[in-house]
């Protein structure tokens, strides 16, 4: 069993390793419960929770937050780089997020779909990025790659 962390607010998520055994700790104390990893998957500025931001007039602050939090060491293990996600109607996207976002990755102007690919071309296909992508490289990154 795996449990994953979001945030409950317009924050980063801390460490994703000391979270994990401060949690371990807590669930077997309080509910007997073991698990085998925490994941802590950053708040993206997105859907829900964009709406909420912008409502408590948060958005633009917090657009900053994980822009000024940019971690390069995290740039290697995105999901982003090797790994696809296929809507029902067969679109390649680069994560689930772009995908939330109808980002589809576009090859020749054309967005691309899952029984065009040819690998070989496909791994120089440029990844469609915007703000949101910052999340995943803020502080200690994301840990949506090792969701898989």
């Amino acid at each position: 069993m795996h449990f994953v962390y979001n945030p409950s607010g317009d924050f980063l998520p801390p460490d994703q390793k000391e979270l994990e055994q401060e949690y371990k700790k807590a669930m077997m104390e309080h509910f007997s419960v073991r698990f085998n990893n925490l994941y802590c998957i950053t708040n993206m500025p997105i859907s829900r929770f964009a709406s909420w931001l912008k409502r408590n007039n948060k958005f633009n602050d917090y657009l900053l937050l994980p822009r000024n939090s940019f971690n390069p060491q995290t740039v290697n293990s995105l999901i982003c780089r090797d790994t696809i996600g296929v809507s029902w109607l067969g679109e390649v996207f680069d994560c689930d997020f772009n995908q939330m976002l109808n980002l589809p990755t576009y090859k020749n102007n054309k967005s691309v779909k899952v029984w065009d690919i040819d690998p070989k071309e496909f791994q120089n296909t440029t990844i469609r990025t915007q703000s949101h992508c910052f999340g995943c490289t803020a502080g200690t990154g994301s840990s949506c790659a090792v969701l898989l």
